[in-house]
């Protein structure tokens, strides 16, 4: 595993923010059929698109139709990853948040613990020197 250095907020939102500004989904990964390429090419549309794309040529989409378009090695992999990162990245960074809060309350918690257990340790030394103390009378 790579060792990175924790996002800041700054990064998790200019993400956050431009996951936000991208088309809405859900999108579907497409197989267009009257692809010329023996590979095919796969689009990713939204729902309300995805008959239509049957039917016509990639000029003829109006604007959202589609968001992508794939081809070469690897088209049906790569629409697929794009298609459902569209969702992924909102769950991820959603996801983070959490983790994020969870490890906050958890170093709160640890840093209680860490208090208690110093206190106990004044309050079994100061018994031990009391008893120390006592045994010499």
């Amino acid at each position: 595993m790579t060792n990175i250095d924790e996002m800041t907020d700054d990064q998790l939102q200019a993400i956050r923010a431009r996951a936000d500004a991208a088309t809405a989904g859900p999108l579907i990964p497409h197989r267009h059929k009257k692809s010329a390429s023996p590979l095919g090419e796969w689009l990713t549309v939204v729902p309300e698109y995805e008959a239509a794309t049957e039917m016509q040529s990639y000029e003829s989409f109006t604007h959202g139709a589609w968001v992508g378009r794939y081809s070469g090695q690897r088209p049906e992999a790569d629409c697929v990853f794009d298609a459902h990162a569209r969702q992924d990245v909102p769950d991820l960074l959603d996801e983070v948040e959490r983790l994020k809060k969870g490890n906050g309350t958890l170093t709160d918690q640890l840093g209680d613990a860490e208090r208690d257990l110093m206190s106990m340790a004044d309050d079994l030394q100061n018994a031990k020197e009391a008893d120390d103390g006592s045994l010499d009378n």
